[in-house]
């Protein structure tokens, strides 16, 4: 399959959100790519390399803050966004200090991935 928007990578540790962030972005015309955690999610940044990454805060092994700092460390211009139902202000005011683009709450109207996408110019 040929696809003509960006590679967005997502990292969340709940299959029905990857599989339904996946298959939202696909039929927008997105590549996407997933990760089970930041560990994964780490390694396919580097691997890919992707326009945007989506990630989940809370996952095991390590959290989307820790993922973006590792990501922002190998890419200081990566463009990354959290999503979150358990949004820690203090962690997230520094990462927004960092360059994360946005903490974005729980639960997500698809459409809002595709805007935030375009509103970032990914």
């Amino acid at each position: 399959m040929i696809f003509m928007g960006s590679q967005i990578l997502v990292v969340d540790d709940e299959p029905d959100v990857l599989e339904s962030f996946q298959m939202y972005l696909e039929f927008a015309g997105h590549d996407v790519i997933t990760a089970s955690d930041g560990k994964q999610g780490l390694a396919m940044y580097k691997k890919y390399n992707p326009c945007m990454v989506f990630s989940d805060v809370k996952m095991p092994n390590m959290d989307g803050y820790e993922l973006f700092s590792n990501i922002i460390k190998f890419d200081s211009k990566a463009k990354m966004l959290l999503v979150t139902g358990y949004e820690t202000i203090k962690k997230s005011r520094i990462a927004l200090e960092l360059g994360l683009l946005e903490v974005i709450e729980k639960p997500i109207e698809p459409n809002v991935l595709t805007d935030k996408i375009k509103e970032h110019s990914c």
